[in-house]
């Protein structure tokens, strides 16, 4: 993305044998900005990548240093998701990626029921939302939460995962919480590791199936 998007309402809508579900891509030095986006009652079969992707380095290079914001610099932000529905993704069920000096900011996810190869990433994002998912992931943690702020978890079903690995990974985020989890898991939770602060964990994962390093 070079330009602007903003504004964009895309609902009802049925995917067969697609790459991916929703995909926002872009990165540095592309500037522009993609806003104000809903989408909503969309369903897919098995795919081949991510179901719903946000990538603010689309062409790739490394996360640190974090050079200046300039006007090469991306924004991605205010975007909502509801009733959300995929099959199978043969990539992460939830991919979101952005870049530390412009995370990406104000994405809600409600009502979303997805199965998958590997889980949920986030990345560089802030005020992320994550309520009502039904969620199932064969490989790696459900969930790996890293270099972000204020992401809530709120009613999410763990239908199944991968039972060698934490569901929950929280590295160096803050301002962040876990509410309502489902699930039949024996083993620990969720890991909180880095220069994490300010994470809440509701009664819903006992003390003892949390860890901190």
């Amino acid at each position: 993305m070079s330009g602007g998007v903003e504004n964009l309402y895309a609902h009802d809508c049925e995917f067969f044998g697609t790459d991916r579900v929703i995909r926002i891509k872009t990165a540095r030095g592309r500037g522009g900005y993609v806003r104000n986006c809903w989408f909503k009652n969309i369903s897919a079969d098995s795919i081949e990548r991510e179901a719903i992707r946000i990538n603010m380095m689309y062409t790739g290079g490394t996360r640190m240093p974090a050079p200046e914001v300039n006007p090469g610099t991306p924004v991605i932000e205010n975007l909502y998701y509801e009733n959300i529905r995929c099959d199978y993704s043969k990539r992460n069920i939830i991919q979101i990626v952005g870049i530390p000096e412009m995370p990406v900011k104000n994405v809600t996810l409600k009502n979303i029921n997805l199965r998958g190869r590997t889980g949920i990433a986030i990345s560089d994002a802030k005020n992320i939302t994550l309520d009502n998912l039904s969620i199932s992931n064969e490989k790696g943690s459900l969930a790996e939460i890293s270099y972000c702020d204020s992401i809530t978890v709120n009613n999410i079903e763990i239908i199944s995962t991968d039972e060698n690995e934490i569901p929950f990974i929280i590295n160096d985020a803050g301002n962040s919480s876990i509410e309502n989890v489902k699930y039949t898991l024996k083993g620990e939770l969720v890991k909180i590791t880095g220069d994490s602060e300010n994470i809440i964990i509701d009664m819903s994962i006992p003390d003892n199936k949390i860890r901190k390093e």
